[in-house]
């Protein structure tokens, strides 16, 4: 058998796998305990045995992944291992496909979303028959070079308990196409919909907003992938009768919401940048909130939305905004948005009710728009206030 190529060996971020592309060949050499050297890994002096340990893990893996392969339908696609050897101590497995193609944001519109759905309905499948989420990455999947475009799992970890970062790297690729940009760090700590409505059909723009939803990493669980497939498939369905049905241009109706977005605009410009929207019904308040992002599509780079009904600390440093920023204390989340703030962001504190809370005033040094929503009177802060 000719030697794998190590020049195409991809090093995951999870588990510490190599994939040879070209051959597909998986090694398991985990950074801490193997070293790369011009032709061949090499294990570390006196680390052999912490990695005979990790290497029966690795080869439990494999059994699981052949006994999975036998057991269910939905495993048919995961890595058949035609032969599994060792070199110098590093075990490696070949698996057997076709030629393949891979998951890319410069595909076709067509190709993009059907290869989202391809990644849905298996984890889908997956999750619903077998019980287990697998821990794969988007370098793991590759497809066919077909009209079908199958779906090829290279390798998965189906043994440990991490959790499948998935969902955020197809959430991303999906942040990178729509926006033509990279994600950023507020683009996962919303703890609603990203709103795309004023650049995309209505229809479209809805189930994308369901889409990017049922991916987003701070609640995801393994149960959404029905949620994610059944969007994709009816995004795919929509796109099948119209390719360019993503390209229509979507002008909303002028309503009195709309309206009250104008006059939230219109407050940051008069009156710098911290405008509060005070009404007794929350529903409205999220609907204006939203008019204003409709109203201003493409100002801002970053749009970050969070709850301080707990205070506005707590709020910092819920799982929602430090998941992303690997920042633990509110101050240095805080310091995150500052570095984001000089590309455009918006801020939105919702339910903030909480009286006299002294982190207050730490949020007000953010160069960002802030805007509040409130069901209190804050007039003494002296700062723009809507009533509706």
């Amino acid at each position: 058998m000719n030697e794998h190529n190590i020049t195409k060996l991809h090093r995951t971020s999870q588990y510490e796998v190599c994939t040879d592309r070209i051959n597909f060949i998986t090694c398991f050499v985990p950074s801490d305990l193997v070293r790369e050297t011009e032709n061949s890994f090499s294990i570390i002096n006196g680390l052999e045995g912490v990695f005979d340990k990790r290497k029966k893990v690795f080869l439990y893996n494999l059994e699981k992944i052949s006994e999975l392969r036998r057991k269910f339908i939905s495993c048919s696609v995961m890595p058949d291992y035609t032969e599994i050897y060792e070199k110098d101590n590093i075990p490696y497995a070949k698996s057997r496909y076709y030629y393949t193609d891979k998951f890319s944001s410069a595909d076709s519109r067509t190709d993009f979303f059907h290869k989202i759905f391809l990644i849905c309905r298996f984890m889908k499948n997956m999750v619903n028959e077998t019980g287990i989420e697998p821990v794969i990455e988007l370098d793991d999947i590759v497809f066919e070079k077909n009209i079908s475009r199958q779906i090829h799992i290279l390798y998965a970890d189906i043994i440990s308990d991490k959790k499948s970062p998935l969902c955020i790297q197809v959430r991303n690729m999906m942040i990178h196409r729509l926006y033509g940009r990279k994600p950023g760090f507020s683009d996962n700590i919303c703890n609603r919909k990203i709103n795309i409505s004023g650049q995309y059909h209505p229809e479209i723009s809805r189930l994308l907003n369901i889409l990017l939803d049922s991916l987003n990493p701070c609640r995801h669980t393994p149960s959404d992938w029905n949620i994610s497939f059944q969007t994709a498939e009816k995004i795919c369905d929509l796109m099948k009768k119209n390719e360019d049905y993503l390209l229509y241009p979507y002008k909303p109706k002028k309503t009195k919401i709309s309206f009250a977005g104008e006059a939230v605009r219109n407050a940051f410009e008069k009156n710098g940048h911290v405008v509060f929207l005070h009404s007794n019904k929350k529903e409205l308040l999220y609907r204006l909130a939203d008019s204003y992002i409709n109203e201003t599509c493409g100002k801002y780079l970053h749009i970050a939305a969070g709850s301080a009904e707990n205070g506005l600390q707590n709020m910092f440093e819920s799982r929602a905004f430090t998941f992303n920023s690997g920042k633990k204390s509110a101050n240095d989340c805080i310091s995150s948005l500052k570095n984001m703030c000089r590309y455009g962001c918006l801020l939105i504190i919702e339910n903030c009710d909480v009286e006299n809370d002294g982190f207050f005033k730490n949020i007000l040094r953010l160069p960002a728009d802030i805007l509040i929503l409130t069901r209190r009177d804050y007039s003494e802060y002296g700062f723009c206030i809507l009533n509706f």
